[in-house]
């Protein structure tokens, strides 16, 4: 009983559709971010697949910076973090939830409760290559 999300928070949709990110701003650098809108009914979120292009060319730093090293165990590439709201507003869900790109991952079901946004941001990525990141959320019914 899964569908893509339409054009708005419809209660009887679960959004497991790939959504493309933006460029944006976090902690006063570049990130690419992408917003899961609001559902009128609170489910729980259990898998992230993140897909991108992204090389070290495409974030702050380059290879061996703060945002891409290869080399550091476990690997950083781009990392993904997870918020409930508005990261200026909301409780980060993981820092380290995914720490490299391409990856599907099951996670500790998440509760998104009913009228919250679900935040995902790629870390240092630079503006014009903020298009390149999707992700898709899965999400089940809370009852």
């Amino acid at each position: 009983m899964t569908a893509p999300i339409g054009a708005g928070g419809m209660s009887a949709v679960f959004p497991n559709q790939l959504l493309t990110a933006v460029a944006g701003s976090y902690q006063g650098h570049s990130c690419a971010q992408i917003v899961l809108p609001q559902l009128n009914e609170d489910r729980w979120l259990t898998r992230i697949i993140l897909q991108t292009t992204l090389t070290a060319s495409d974030v702050i730093g380059g290879a061996g910076g703060a945002y891409w090293n290869t080399s550091s165990v476990p690997a950083k590439q781009a990392p993904f973090y997870l918020f409930l709201a508005a990261p200026a507003v909301s409780n980060l869900v993981d820092l380290a939830l995914i720490g490299s790109v391409n990856v599907g991952e099951f996670i500790a079901p998440v509760k998104v409760p009913s009228q919250t946004e679900v935040w995902g941001i790629w870390d240092g990525v630079i503006a014009a290559s903020a298009p390149k990141c999707q992700a898709t959320f899965a999400l089940s019914a809370a009852g």
